[in-house]
């Protein structure tokens, strides 16, 4: 995930089981600063949505951890901000 302008500020992140069924999301964390993740959703559906807001305004990289019913190992999204072009 990558914001690279400073308006939006906030992105989402979709996820989808493979097979179209149901899942929840356990747990989400963000590791590292700049970032600050919205409200996680609860109970299970075939998609999820989540909303990360970038609070830094110079670069920032962090990894959204996630650990989902249904699989055996979390799952880490990169989340980057690079501004693009003189701020």
């Amino acid at each position: 995930m990558v914001f690279q302008d400073r308006v939006p500020d906030t992105l989402e992140i979709r996820l989808a089981s493979r097979a179209g069924t149901p899942f929840r999301i356990l747990r989400a964390d963000l590791d590292g600063g700049g970032f600050q993740l919205g409200p996680v959703p609860e109970g299970e559906a075939p998609e999820q949505v989540l909303r990360i807001r970038r609070t830094a305004s110079a670069p920032a990289r962090a990894v959204l951890v996630l650990r989902c019913s249904g699989l055996e190992e979390t799952l880490e999204v990169p989340v980057v901000y690079v501004p693009s072009g003189p701020s």
